[in-house]
């Protein structure tokens, strides 16, 4: 029998139900030839093994039976695993959206939300210099290039917007206190942080690092409305 890998996570296994010792042994040795073929160590593979009894008999479960084909190495769309037997239990679960691997498999695509998380750790030195050097205008300036960096391929999710809306909120006002060239930026910036905050505040979360419940920013917005209306922009 041929079992092919086409995009599913498969998984195979077999029951072997009051098998004398020696048959049991066989059984083991026919699963550690299939994992010597798909190059895993068959000393891996016993490790992972489980035996477990019940009053049914004998039921024989882990790697050795129950092999993730998703794991073996160097596999993809389109290989084929030789069973010496029919498997008595298969199961398939369809993974949507996959891409594809350096080692040549496929995973999950990323979701939006998981992809700004990331960027946002990247840029956390820079959201860190801005809330703890707000006043000044060299880290602000550097801050909004790393940004607008981050953002050139995909917006920031809304979740994370939100979450920087008080490090929008500054630049913006460093920018457009500046005046000269830095005013029009300045302004973007600030209708930028007026813009993030949630329609709901109460229910606003962020799930990355720091984890956040509610919106903490409401009064850097409100400061990012009174730099444009003090100064006859509107909001």
């Amino acid at each position: 029998m041929r079992l092919v890998l086409i995009g599913l996570k498969v998984r195979f296994g077999q029951h072997a139900r009051a098998h004398p010792p020696k048959e049991r042994q066989l059984l083991l040795e026919r699963f550690r030839q299939i994992g010597r073929d798909a190059d895993i160590a068959a000393g891996e593979m016993e490790e992972a093994a489980q035996v477990r009894r019940s009053e049914h008999g004998t039921h024989l479960e882990g790697r050795s039976l129950a092999a993730e084909l998703s794991d073996i190495g160097r596999m993809s769309a389109g290989d084929a695993v030789e069973l010496p037997d029919a498997p008595t239990l298969l199961g398939a679960m369809r993974i949507y959206d996959t891409v594809g691997t350096e080692d040549g498999g496929f995973a999950p695509q990323r979701t939006a939300l998981t992809r700004s998380g990331e960027r946002q750790q990247e840029l956390q030195i820079a959201l860190d210099s801005v809330r703890r050097e707000g006043r000044s205008l060299g880290t602000c300036r550097f801050a909004a290039a790393e940004i607008t960096k981050a953002t050139a391929g995909e917006p920031f999710h809304p979740l994370l917007e939100a979450e920087l809306a008080d490090v929008f909120a500054t630049i913006g006002r460093e920018l457009f206190l500046a005046g000269g060239d830095d005013r029009a930026a300045g302004i973007t910036w600030l209708r930028r942080a007026i813009a993030a905050a949630p329609a709901q505040p109460k229910l606003h979360y962020w799930p990355g690092r720091p984890f956040t419940v509610g919106f903490p920013h409401e009064a850097a917005v409100a400061r990012a409305r009174a730099v444009l209306r003090d100064n006859g922009v509107e909001p």
